[in-house]
């Protein structure tokens, strides 16, 4: 069943990215193999990752891949050139492939930037004034951090004082963020 979309969850700037089983069907192939691939090095990375533990994969990506990898001509009419080819792909599949996923969080690394229970996400979500979804991937959203941060200030749901106890929580719970690019921006606010 589809999600259902509510005020805060998208606007014109939400931008869609393929889930897993998506990309392999765009291209013709199985989930499996799409799996496979992947443990081999012989598919893209991801393009997005919302933190906790969902990917997506730029659909212009995808296919542009299954052209370099022969599973797809020019006139994107699927091939059997490269069926069951790893060694092919993992040749094809280049640094172009394999780039740092941009993160975003999802509603439950939100709610643990806020100090709420997630499904208190859920019902701001609801609401009209809720920040839009900068990427949508399936039934997922994710948002920048910065906008989290700063709708949480504005809010009142993110004490300032809370900032620090995030940052080690964040870096604790949730290695993937890496290291994050917002600091400056609060600094300059206070």
């Amino acid at each position: 069943m589809p999600a259902t979309l509510h005020g805060g969850d998208i606007n014109a700037r939400t931008r869609r990215f393929l889930t897993l089983e998506e990309s392999c069907e765009s291209i013709g192939i199985s989930r499996v193999m799409g799996w496979r691939l992947q443990k081999e090095h012989a598919w893209p990375t991801p393009d997005v990752h919302i933190a906790p533990n969902s990917d997506g994969w730029d659909a212009k990506r995808i296919l542009q891949y299954a052209r370099d990898t022969g599973r797809m001509n020019a006139r994107g009419e699927h091939t059997r050139a490269a069926e069951g080819s790893m060694a092919f792909a993992a040749a094809i599949v280049d640094r172009s492939y394999h780039a740092r996923p941009r993160i975003l969080l999802g509603s439950t690394v939100c709610s643990a930037a806020w100090g709420m229970n997630p499904l208190g996400v859920y019902h701001l979500r609801r609401r009209s004034n809720f920040i839009p979804a900068a990427v949508r991937v399936g039934e997922g959203f994710g948002w920048e951090e910065w906008d989290v941060i700063e709708y949480g200030l504005q809010t009142g749901r993110l004490d300032p004082d809370r900032i620090q106890t995030w940052l080690e929580r964040r870096t604790a719970d949730y290695p993937s963020l890496g290291e994050p690019t917002w600091l400056d921006k609060i600094k300059a606010a206070a």
